[in-house]
């Protein structure tokens, strides 16, 4: 998430990406270069399609796309970087996962009727303006992953991640919620409790060693003419081989609360970056790239539950469960319900007006 931050100040090499202009090297298969720019390859974009289309429709996974590409005759247009005409699976997986178009809510949409995550999913050039389109699609809906899914719709990207910006957008536009994040960054994360757990523990710890030491040394000072000797070194290995057990249970609780104290300001740190993003998002988002763009949504947003069908108000989204807490209406929530029409009211007013910008 510090990348996210460095993100900010991009150099100009960086700002020709933001601006369609292909930073060098060779262009990605499926596109070529005309005037410094990225274009489709006519002559290349079938191949792209198909694997998407395998890797959506199927079980095949990324070996099975390549295995199913060599074995139906498929081949790949030559270029001086890419000399082989059969199919691999590091370049089934370089296609798939090619930042030329990231899928932003891939994996984080879920599908209505079997829950399972939405991926994206790519259609036809349409014979008009030869535009290709992408959708967010259910994996399940052919039954071929072993799962059925009555789920028929193909829902639009573009449409679904400006209604997710439009919500994001509209959260942190609120006055409460940009103090309260204010608040959130210069808040010392409390793990006192734990560490004072650790300690507590520690001490055990330290007492059990000692006792196990003290045996130890009662033991090699018995007197081996003494006539209770067996009885007397049965006695101190029983409890000798005792403290092992309690050294072991107090060793394996420290491990634990060390481990709850390191994921506190593991996530800490992981959500203070988020925080400080969501304070500039109107600012930042939109110059994101769509790796970058994906990486963010990622990182804040755990789950995204949508309806079956579009509702008339044109807000696909259910419900949102967030990675971290987030300030609403002065409580700190993980779920956010889309049922509360002032959120509903102000996400569609905009989204309407991120519509309208990028029809100007």
């Amino acid at each position: 998430m510090r990348a996210f931050l460095v993100k900010i100040y991009r150099t100009g090499r960086e700002q020709k990406a933001r601006e369609g202009r292909w930073n060098g090297g060779f262009a990605p298969y499926g596109y070529k270069l005309e005037n410094g720019e990225l274009v489709i390859a006519d002559d290349e974009v079938d191949i792209i399609k198909l694997i998407y289309d395998r890797y959506i429709h199927t079980d095949f996974g990324i070996n099975g796309v390549a295995s199913y590409l060599n074995n139906h005759g498929y081949t790949k247009k030559l270029r001086l970087n890419n000399t082989i005409a059969g199919f691999s699976s590091s370049f089934v997986k370089n296609v798939l996962d090619n930042p030329d178009h990231a899928h932003i809510l891939s994996g984080i949409l879920k599908c209505p009727c079997c829950g399972k995550s939405l991926y994206g999913n790519i259609a036809k050039a349409h014979s008009k303006d030869k535009k290709t389109r992408y959708y967010y699609y259910c994996k399940n809906t052919l039954g071929k992953t072993g799962h059925k899914c009555t789920f028929r719709l193909n829902i639009e990207q573009k449409e679904m991640n400006n209604l997710v910006a439009s919500i994001i957008s509209a959260m942190v536009n609120d006055k409460r919620f940009k103090e309260a994040i204010k608040v959130k960054i210069g808040t010392a994360v409390d793990t006192e409790a734990l560490e004072k757990q650790r300690e507590a523990l520690c001490g055990q710890l330290k007492q059990a060693m000692g006792t196990k030491s003290r045996l130890a040394n009662q033991m090699d000072n018995l007197d081996i003419d003494d006539i209770h000797y067996d009885r007397k070194i049965a006695d101190l290995q029983s409890r000798y081989d005792d403290q092992y057990d309690i050294i072991e249970e107090l060793e394996g609780q420290i491990d634990k609360v060390q481990e709850q104290i390191q994921s506190i300001m593991q996530e800490n740190l992981s959500s203070t970056s988020i925080y400080q993003l969501l304070l500039a998002f109107d600012k930042f988002y939109n110059d994101f790239n769509e790796a970058e763009q994906k990486e963010f949504m990622r990182a804040f947003i755990d789950r995204i539950d949508i309806y079956q069908d579009k509702p008339t108000n044109g807000c696909w989204i259910k419900n949102i469960v967030f990675n971290f807490p987030v300030p609403i209406n002065g409580k700190d929530i993980r779920e956010l319900s889309l049922e509360n029409e002032t959120m509903l009211e102000t996400v569609c007013l905009l989204s309407k007006l991120s519509e309208a910008k990028h029809h100007i």
